[in-house]
């Protein structure tokens, strides 16, 4: 699990220095605008939580705006634009940067467990897999089938 939050923080990090404006206080009660074509809204306020709930669930007492930025942005808000990227698009792309990156732990069976909701069947995963193993590394592949045969069992 560590691993999956070490990469979120990477990713909020880059989101920040990309594109976030924030507001003169950083309480967590305040709000927040990323900026995009889109002018995305983001809420930090703890009582406008998201049906994701895994960094709250995780992290929620310890690092709150952390847990937040977790729930509600990147699983809520870029995960949900599906206008702009299909859900089983962004499972692709995430089974292979987190591959490539090397998260290769238990982090990576809720991604591979989402790819199979978002429509990425079996016989695409082994695909997958197989090919990203000749770019990232065969023993990323070994780790990464130990993981799909577990959530790709009929």
């Amino acid at each position: 699990m560590n691993i999956f939050f070490k990469s979120l923080f990477i990713i909020t990090i880059i989101i920040n220095i990309v594109s976030c404006n924030s507001n003169s206080d950083n309480n967590i009660n305040n709000e927040t605008k990323l900026s995009t074509n889109d002018s995305l809204k983001i809420s930090t306020n703890e009582t406008n939580k998201s049906a994701v709930t895994d960094g709250r669930d995780y992290l929620g007492d310890f690092a709150p705006l952390f847990a937040s930025i977790n729930d509600d942005i990147l699983f809520g808000q870029i995960w949900g634009r599906e206008k702009e990227l299909s859900p089983r698009d962004r499972s692709l792309i995430t089974i292979a940067a987190l591959m490539g990156a090397g998260v290769t732990d238990t982090s990576i069976k809720s991604h591979l467990e989402k790819a199979k909701e978002n429509g990425i069947t079996k016989e695409e995963m082994v695909e997958i897999i197989t090919q990203l193993s000749f770019y990232t590394g065969w023993t990323k592949g070994w780790s990464m089938f130990s993981f799909a045969t577990e959530v790709y069992k009929e």
